[in-house]
């Protein structure tokens, strides 16, 4: 697993958490930086967010993760993953970017 520096780490929390998180102390975000879970795991879990949402679905995780995985959702975000953190610092990974370019490339492939 890579390490990255502190700040780094937390700009890209912020990043991450806005549309959730407004307080400047928060717990979550200090645990996530003193612990760096992979940001892979946590990118994929905001898009599933994102799915989850945008489908309106009140399903458990493990059923959301098994539509995520039938419809072609959980390929398509490694190969677009890949893509996005060989071109950006790990600050500017947007998962809402990685979603909207997740859900254009299988809606092409159908």
């Amino acid at each position: 697993m890579h390490k990255y520096c502190k700040k780094e780490y937390l700009k890209f929390l912020d990043n991450l958490c806005q549309e959730n998180c407004h307080d400047n102390d928060c717990i979550l975000k200090s645990f996530l930086v003193r612990m760096q879970p992979d940001i892979r795991m946590l990118v994929q879990l905001k898009c599933l967010q994102y799915f989850a949402k945008e489908q309106r679905l009140t399903l458990s995780r493990e059923d959301l993760m098994k539509k995520w995985i039938d419809e072609g959702l959980a390929e398509e975000f490694s190969k677009i993953y890949k893509k996005f953190i060989e071109e950006k610092k790990v600050e500017d990974i947007d998962a809402n970017e990685i979603y909207r370019t997740i859900k254009k490339g299988v809606n092409s492939e159908y």
